[in-house]
C-alpha cells in the first residue's frame, strides 16, 4: 500500500514538474481567433543580445488538395513542425507541445529564442507535416513549408548592406504575401510593364506586400535602380 502511494506521489510530482517546465516555454496569444499564426511580423533582434518571441498557432481544420484530375477535401487532425530553418546562429526553437504538434481544436505556440551572433535579415522556412483524412475517411500526410516569416538582426548597418548586395524577395515563388528586403519602397510591374496597385506595408526593415490578388505569372520588382524577378503562383 505504501509502495503504491509513493508511486502515485512520484507520478504526480513528475507531472507537476513537467507542466511547470512546459508552461515556461511560451503562452499562446488568445487574440488569435482564426486558423493561422500570430504575430505575422517579428520584432527586431540585436546582435549579441538575448531574444525571445513566441508564435501562436491554430491549425487549419480542412483544406483541398489535388489528386490526379480531382480536387478533394482534406480534414486536418493535426500538424507537426518538423524544423525551422534559417534562424540566425545562436538561436533555436522550442514548442509548447513536447512533440511540436498543433491541432485545430486549441491554441498552442512555439518560441524562438537565443542570442543571435549574426546580423542581417533572415527569412525563415517552417517545415510542417499535416496529418489528415481525405474526405474524412482515408488517412494521409501532407508536407508543406511556411515562408512568410523573417527576423531582422541589427548590428552595424544590416539594412544598408542588404540594399548594396541585391533585393531580397521572400518567399519566391509566392502566393499570398511577399517580403521585399530594401530600403527603397518597391514597385511591382507585370510582364507588360504595367505598374500593379497593391497593399504595401513598411516593416522595421524592408516591405511586405499582399500579392494574392495578382494573376499567377512572372513580375518585376523595382527598388530604385535595382530590380528582381517575382514569381506569383
Amino acid at each position: 500500500m505504501i509502495r503504491k502511494f509513493l508511486s502515485i506521489l512520484a507520478i504526480g510530482t513528475l507531472t507537476c514538474l513537467y507542466n511547470q517546465v512546459n508552461a515556461q516555454i511560451c503562452t499562446p496569444d488568445a487574440n488569435l481567433k482564426e486558423p493561422g499564426f500570430l504575430p505575422t511580423v517579428f520584432p527586431d533582434a540585436k546582435k549579441d543580445v538575448a531574444y525571445s518571441e513566441a508564435i501562436t498557432v491554430l491549425a487549419f481544420k480542412d483544406t483541398s488538395v489535388k489528386q490526379g484530375s480531382l480536387v478533394v477535401k482534406v480534414y486536418i487532425d493535426s500538424m507537426k513542425i518538423m524544423n525551422i530553418m534559417g534562424l540566425p546562429n545562436g538561436m533555436s526553437y522550442s514548442c509548447l507541445s513536447p512533440t511540436c504538434a498543433f491541432t485545430p481544436a486549441a491554441l498552442s505556440c512555439v518560441k524562438l529564442s537565443g542570442t543571435p551572433t549574426q546580423e542581417g535579415v533572415f527569412p525563415l522556412k517552417i517545415a510542417i507535416l499535416a496529418y489528415a483524412k481525405v474526405s474524412g475517411v482515408l488517412p494521409t500526410t501532407q508536407k508543406d513549408t511556411i515562408e512568410s516569416f523573417f527576423i531582422n538582426v541589427s548590428g552595424t548597418g544590416s539594412i544598408e548592406k542588404l540594399d548594396s548586395r541585391k533585393i531580397l524577395v521572400q518567399p519566391n515563388p509566392a502566393s499570398n504575401q511577399v517580403f521585399i528586403g530594401s530600403v527603397i519602397e518597391p514597385i511591382i510591374f507585370n510582364s507588360l510593364g504595367q505598374k500593379q496597385t497593391l497593399t504595401i506595408r513598411k516593416e522595421s526593415v524592408g516591405y511586405s506586400i499582399d500579392v494574392d490578388a495578382l494573376t499567377p505569372g512572372i513580375y518585376t520588382v523595382k527598388c530604385g535602380t535595382n530590380s528582381a524577378k517575382l514569381v506569383v503562383e
